[in-house]
């Protein structure tokens, strides 16, 4: 049975962003991955943004860190999510795991999770309004049923359990969903719209030229250029993105130009990442010398 949202437990959210990024190298290096941007917006914030519509304000947010947490900190501290709670692991914990040092924050309420280094621009306001205040609850892209390939939307684990995880290194898998499918207790919803787990640069580009896609108000003929960047006479640009402070005066076919980057009038880039480095990180995760 379904709960009125009157009585339902109470919800934090939790952004989970502590993870090495080992498949997304070298690009992962430049900055973590969690901080690499789809469209404009980092991972990260479009990740806040989605927690902080479906729980109805941006209080009781959380992001844990570890692999690259003083960028991500120092990104944090600059914007608009500077109150969010932060959870420092020396060793990562795991999506399970890292639950454990948030247990006196929660104080009794139960936790929607997400991840902080796939995009996909789903709201989750359904998914929570339709939680059952009681059970283990996930999010699938697609339709379910669920399984241990499923691409994972969110999730949202209840105080009765987020009470018994350990702080040491635990999947959300392993600990509480395996178990639980099992046995038929675990709710699962599907969630339709793009997807796309930014786990190489491969899968990157993808989630830029499907951001392209969705028409936001800041593309225009199929390309995303910031107010701030600037694109000399003579460039070509193609289903591509270029960040805040960018220059381009070359080709772009289906790019990304970080935020500050550069392109040269004698470039003709396709499918690449260009960094604010000036490094060129091409979807066969091949990299190109500094410009």
């Amino acid at each position: 049975m379904i709960r009125h949202a009157a009585s339902r437990p109470e919800l934090a959210g939790l952004v989970l962003a502590a993870g090495a990024g080992t498949r997304l190298r070298p690009l992962s290096d430049e900055r973590p991955k969690p901080l690499c941007p789809v469209g404009f917006d980092a991972l990260l914030d479009a990740a806040f943004v989605r927690v902080a519509e479906a729980l109805g304000t941006q209080a009781g947010l959380a992001v844990n860190l570890c692999h690259g947490a003083a960028m991500i900190e120092s990104h944090l501290a600059a914007g608009p999510w500077d109150r969010v709670r932060r959870s420092f692991e020396p060793t990562a914990l795991g999506t399970a795991g890292a639950v454990a040092p948030l247990r006196s924050w929660l104080d009794g309420r139960g936790l929607l999770i997400v991840n902080g280094d796939t995009w996909c621009p789903a709201a989750l306001h359904g998914f929570v309004e339709a939680w059952d205040g009681e059970r283990i609850a996930v999010a699938v892209h697609g339709s379910p049923p669920m399984h241990g390939r499923s691409r994972v939307v969110a999730s949202i684990l209840p105080w009765a359990d987020a009470r018994t995880v350990q702080p040491v290194p635990a999947g959300l898998w392993e600990l509480f969903w395996r178990d639980r499918l099992a046995a038929g207790s675990i709710q699962v919803a599907g969630v339709d719209g793009p997807f796309v787990d930014c786990a190489t640069v491969a899968d990157y580009l993808q989630a830029n030229v499907a951001w392209l896609a969705t028409g936001a108000d800041e593309i225009i003929d199929g390309n995303a250029v910031h107010p701030t960047a600037t694109v000399h006479a003579g460039a070509v640009v193609s289903r591509s993105v270029i960040g805040a402070g960018a220059t381009v005066s070359g080709r772009l076919d289906r790019c990304v130009v970080w935020p500050g980057a550069h392109v040269g009038p004698d470039e003709e880039l396709a499918e690449v990442v260009r960094t604010d480095s000036g490094r060129t990180f091409r979807a066969d995760a091949s990299v190109a010398a500094p410009r």
